[in-house]
């Protein structure tokens, strides 16, 4: 009885403290920036869901996760790299000082006319490697589609899923930077633009790569991208209207429109009986789901496999003498040989902290967690250096996502990231053609 209870006043009680260093970086808890959206997605999925999975609320996973011992500890590795994090952010506060307030101006006394034909030739380009990839592998096998019912599939939507990703013949990450990344670039590049004069011609164009975005982001019937759309939109309007801060009146009234959606989108690839079946699997999915993989590591580092020393790094060019390991295939494979037995190639990604974990036990989270958190704050701090038009809200949008892929991803993924690299070059390639050569600091 009285460890639950000190669990759960533990699990009450650091928030507030992860809160109060929110406050000291930017000064203002509800404003947007890649720290304070890390941590708000950290709590969602890898926090909050932890006290129900100790007492065993979630039956659905109740099966796979019921180890109070290894839930504890999970718990206690997330509170301490999470605070290492905060602590790394910190160190480089006090180098380099907290972050400046986003100054966003008005349109037409900095957003360049040539934008919108920019965006429009990016948003072609995006359109043709999606009709490309949809053609390389056939109309008929397009996850997505099928789920939906468009299409007769002999597979089942987890095949068509993994071999549309995972298990593409194909260079699948080519094509993800242009369908996913780059076309959600353009798109927040539209909606940051205020069209002041109300143009119909404008705003045509902002629906119809809406439109054209939200099913490239579903085609591969994975949930997770399109929350990327509906988040980016959110910020993108609280930097529009509240200079980045976080209005609570919005996320009230826009949550419950975004819960539906997701509802109906887990309903149409999951095949879920009812509603509320699926209602009840968006909340596992959100609160424990993402906590599940981290249950599954722990019981494999390093019981079933010694620690990696580096082994999950990528290794570009073979420049040094290792093979990287892809892990997440390979949990996924021990944790699910039956499907593995059928050819799926499916994927188990988790927080960041893990692979600090499997590469080099708690060491390496202390030491990665902190180098990560200044880091992050670091970049905050070059990226807020720029004029805060309509161009540079729409990059900062897109790197906060980036990096707020921390929460549920490893983070050797963000090593030479050709995702990032591409969509900073397009960025600056944009801002010296619209400012004519110049990049006009703030």
């Amino acid at each position: 009885m009285i460890p639950d209870i000190l669990f759960v006043l533990m699990w009450l009680s650091t928030p507030v403290i992860w809160i109060i260093i929110i406050k000291v970086l930017q000064g203002n808890i509800l404003r947007v920036s890649i720290l304070s959206a890390l941590l708000f997605f950290i709590l969602l999925f890898q926090y909050v869901g932890l006290p129900i999975l100790y007492f065993g609320f979630d039956e659905y996973r109740l099966s796979e996760v019921y180890d109070e011992a290894l839930i504890l500890k999970i718990s206690l590795f997330t509170i301490l790299s999470t605070s290492l994090l905060l602590l790394g952010a910190l160190a480089s506060r006090m180098i380099f000082g907290k972050l400046q307030k986003i100054n966003y101006l008005e349109a037409d006394s900095t957003d360049p006319p040539g934008l919108i034909f920019m965006c429009i030739i990016l948003f072609f380009i995006c359109c043709s490697m999606l009709i490309l990839f949809v053609r390389e592998i056939g109309i008929t096998n397009v996850a997505g589609i099928a789920a939906l019912g468009l299409v007769d599939s002999s597979e089942s939507i987890t095949m068509l899923r993994s071999s549309m990703t995972n298990n593409f013949s194909g260079d699948y990450s080519l094509y993800e930077l242009f369908f996913e990344e780059l076309m959600l670039f353009t798109l927040f590049i539209l909606f940051s633009i205020k069209n002041k004069t109300k143009s119909f011609l404008f705003n045509l164009l902002k629906l119809i790569v809406l439109i054209v975005t939200t099913i490239s982001l579903t085609i591969s019937a994975q949930k997770a991208p399109i929350m990327e759309l509906f988040f980016g939109l959110l910020f993108i309007y609280f930097f529009r209207n509240y200079s980045g801060k976080v209005s609570m009146t919005s996320v009230i009234l826009f949550s419950p429109l975004a819960v539906l959606f997701l509802v109906l989108i887990y309903q149409s690839f999951m095949g879920s009986e009812n509603l509320f079946v699926a209602f009840t699997s968006v909340l596992s999915r959100t609160f424990t789901g993402t906590i599940h993989p981290i249950y599954v590591y722990l019981e494999y580092f390093p019981f079933y496999r010694d620690f990696l020393y580096g082994l999950t790094f990528p290794n570009p060019l073979s420049i040094f003498d290792f093979e990287p390991v892809t892990l997440t295939q390979e949990i996924m494979a021990w944790n699910n040989p039956n499907e593995a037995k059928l050819g799926i190639v499916g994927s188990m990604p988790t927080i960041f902290w893990v692979e600090a974990y499997a590469n080099f036990s708690i060491e390496g989270i202390v030491i990665i967690s902190f180098i990560i958190g200044f880091i992050l704050f670091s970049i905050d701090k070059v990226f807020l250096l720029f004029k805060h038009n309509s161009l540079f809200i729409a990059y900062y949008v897109w790197v906060i996502l980036f990096f707020k892929d921390l929460s549920q991803a490893f983070f050797s993924n963000f090593f030479l990231s050709p995702d990032f690299i591409v969509v900073t070059l397009i960025f600056l390639c944009f801002l010296l053609v619209s400012q004519k050569g110049r990049i006009i600091l703030n």
